[in-house]
């Protein structure tokens, strides 16, 4: 609650200060990336509803068929192909924003997470006697294992395109309808264009990605807590949950160190 609370002051006090004097460069690079994101988030959100429709498919058919196996193979072969593509974002476009590319490559992670355990369900399915009663509870736990980690990708992606998502007060003012072009400034003999600033994305918005992990920390906290009061009894998949919680905020706090260097660096004087 305390590192929340951090992280709000953060953000108020970066929206005071003007957000870091944004420049319209700085629009359109975030547009850019928000764009190229999106097309892997709707891949990913397509993937997750496929997903449920072909466990829909076999509750009702109590069974996957020939052609369900090949859906459930092209699914785990979908998430593999998908988790590369989002490295290969992360790395050409997100190495200079640390939070952005910590959540992207969580969600390639889980990608890949899910296409092993798409596999190994499908192998499984696929040993099974044809004459074996359909199990509904069973298929009920294998489908959340592999739904999990495929929301998780989701779910990150999302994260870093809300943070994206520009602020209508952010957004640039419609310019004033002229009755002739406007007459551009003249550029002394000698003097080369302005040149644009650097073309990086603000960090308020890599904190209000950073913020949304906090959150999404204290959540799972306060659910552990709740299905465990009794700490002293904790089972080996408690355990594990609670190591998960444990290293995600403390990687929750590596990222604010990052982002906090980074910001020093930005606010010296170039020489």
């Amino acid at each position: 609650d305390e590192a929340l609370d951090k992280l709000d002051e953060t953000l108020d006090r970066l929206e005071r200060t003007g957000k870091q004097d944004q420049q319209q460069l700085d629009r359109e690079e975030r547009a850019k990336l928000a764009d190229q994101l999106k097309l892997l988030r709707d891949r990913q959100k397509a993937a997750v509803a496929e997903g449920a429709r072909l466990d829909a498919a076999a509750a009702t058919a109590k069974g996957f068929d020939r052609p369900l196996q090949r859906s459930l193979h092209d699914l785990g072969e979908g998430q593999a192909a998908l988790a590369e593509e989002v490295a290969q974002f992360a790395a050409k476009n997100l190495t200079g924003l640390p939070v952005f590319d910590k959540l992207a490559n969580q969600s390639a992670t889980a990608m890949r997470q899910a296409a092993k355990r798409v596999t190994a369900r499908g192998d499984d399915i696929g040993d099974l006697d044809p004459a074996a009663a359909f199990d509904p509870v069973a298929e009920a736990i294998a489908a959340k294992r592999v739904s999990l980690p495929m929301q998780l990708a989701l779910r990150r992606l999302n994260q870093i395109a809300d943070a994206l998502q520009q602020d209508p007060k952010d957004a640039p003012k419609p310019e004033e309808k002229l009755d002739r072009p406007p007459t551009p400034m003249p550029i002394p003999e000698g003097d080369e264009p302005p040149k644009p600033k650097p073309d990086t994305l603000p960090a308020l918005a890599q904190l209000k990605a950073l913020r949304a992990l906090q959150l999404e920390v204290n959540e799972r906290t306060a659910a552990f807590a709740a299905a465990n009061p009794d700490s002293t009894k904790l089972d080996a998949d408690a355990v594990a949950e609670l190591r998960e919680i444990e290293q995600a905020q403390r990687d929750i706090a590596d990222l604010f160190d990052a982002l906090a260097t980074q910001l020093r660096d930005a606010q010296q004087p170039k020489e």
